[in-house]
């Protein structure tokens, strides 16, 4: 176990150094122009080092941003409310809105870089996590069909955060953004929440 730990800890170490060492050339090179050598180079490690936790340039560049999208759900979990799903969803992708357009390794690259399906899960598997949880420390029967209303919040969000980013004559902010994605579904997520309750009765 502790040997384990050790392990942990220099795999946690090293991944930092390379993460803090992509962030650093992004600053001063372009994404295309960043290569696996000039990251290992900036880390202090050598290229195996680098193949043995990630794939790619672009592999750092998907866990920096999971790391980051499950900090952000997991700060939002006590907001977590099965009778008022909307908003605690409103709240989560506000954040994720703000944390795009905040850091500027993840704004300009993200939507060029990062698949749809890969950034679909990172943020779709720990909201529904929360939201089962929620629902099952309140007696409320899991609901497979609440992925579906997640999927499509997020699938909305990527193409009104793309159509968002490329518009350089809106005057929409990012909360009106989030607004707008979730008010096309509250609805929907109403008429659930409905159900479950009278079936609860």
């Amino acid at each position: 176990m502790k040997d384990s730990a050790k392990t942990d800890k220099r795999v946690m170490r090293t991944r930092k150094a390379i993460g803090e060492a992509f962030a650093r050339l992004l600053e001063t090179t372009e994404y295309s122009k960043v290569t696996v050598s000039a990251i290992a180079r900036e880390a202090d490690v050598n290229r195996k080092t680098f193949y043995l936790h990630y794939d790619s340039v672009e592999d750092v560049l998907a866990q920096l941003l999971e790391e980051r999208i499950a900090e952000i759900v997991e700060s939002d979990k006590q907001l977590v409310d099965c009778e008022h799903v909307a908003p605690y969803m409103k709240k989560v992708f506000c954040d994720l809105l703000t944390m795009m357009d905040e850091a500027p390794i993840f704004r300009d690259n993200v939507i060029k870089y990062v698949s749809y399906n890969r950034l679909l899960d990172m943020a779709k598997d720990p909201i529904l996590e929360n939201i089962h949880h929620q629902r099952q420390a309140l007696g409320m029967p899991k609901r497979p069909d609440i992925e579906y209303v997640v999927t499509m919040y997020l699938g909305g969000l990527y193409a009104l955060y793309e159509t968002w980013s490329h518009d350089e004559a809106t005057d929409m902010t990012l909360e009106n953004l989030a607004e707008t994605a979730c008010g096309l579904l509250e609805p929907g997520v109403r008429e659930m929440l409905n159900e479950d309750r009278q079936s609860l009765q």
